[in-house]
């Protein structure tokens, strides 16, 4: 009768277990999926710091090329005299 408890109790457990992995196993494919997107998102705001960075340097590139050619035509004009 102790034998045939322990063994129901261990059925029962095993059950439980079994149950808790295929739970699990089934949580797996979302788990690595959020995991995916998670990368991507990390790589789009990557992405997006380092095109941010490029338009500052183009921006910052077209007032100094602005710039210097205001101070040429000054030169160009106090050359004339």
């Amino acid at each position: 009768m102790r034998q045939e408890a322990l063994w129901i109790s261990q059925s029962w457990f095993t059950q439980l277990l079994r149950w808790w992995v295929w739970q699990l196993a089934g949580c797996l494919p979302v788990i690595n999926m959020r995991s995916q997107k998670a990368e991507q998102l990390a790589e789009r705001e990557e992405m997006v710091a380092e095109l941010s960075a490029a338009k500052q340097q183009i921006t910052q590139s077209e007032h100094w090329r602005a710039e210097c050619e205001l101070l040429n035509n000054e030169v160009r004009s106090l050359q004339k005299y």
